[in-house]
């Protein structure tokens, strides 16, 4: 099964209002009895939190709609992306706002809506 790639009938762009992403620590520290403390890395595949805003159509709506709920098994899947910075294509996977919500789409206008999505950078 082929890896599902971010729709060309979505925006290709986050708007930089919203726009987030984050370092992990990948660093893990240890006490020692004298001296400067231990440090090594805690491994190669730590995935980096990414936080993107869309301003979005009722018909791309739509279109986002069923790639989540098709594709992505409701968000279950990776697939890949445009990093909104690098300009290259990424795999990633949707991170849930909250244990009962995936992502939020507010009202902007008339078919105007804003989507706040929330990733990981996977390895």
């Amino acid at each position: 099964m082929a890896i599902p790639v971010w729709p060309a009938s979505l925006p290709q762009k986050a708007l930089v209002q919203g726009y987030s992403e984050s370092y992990p620590n990948t660093m893990i520290s240890f006490k020692v009895d004298s001296g400067v403390p231990k440090s090594r890395r805690k491994g190669a595949n730590i995935p980096f939190p990414i936080s993107v805003n869309l301003n979005i159509t009722s018909e791309q709506l739509n279109d986002l709609e069923d790639f989540v709920t098709g594709p992505l098994e409701g968000g279950a899947l990776m697939f890949y992306f445009t990093h909104p910075r690098k300009r290259e294509s990424i795999l990633v996977q949707l991170v849930a706002e909250s244990e009962d919500k995936l992502y939020t789409i507010t009202a902007r206008g008339l078919d105007a809506y804003l989507v706040k999505l929330k990733m990981i950078i996977l390895p």
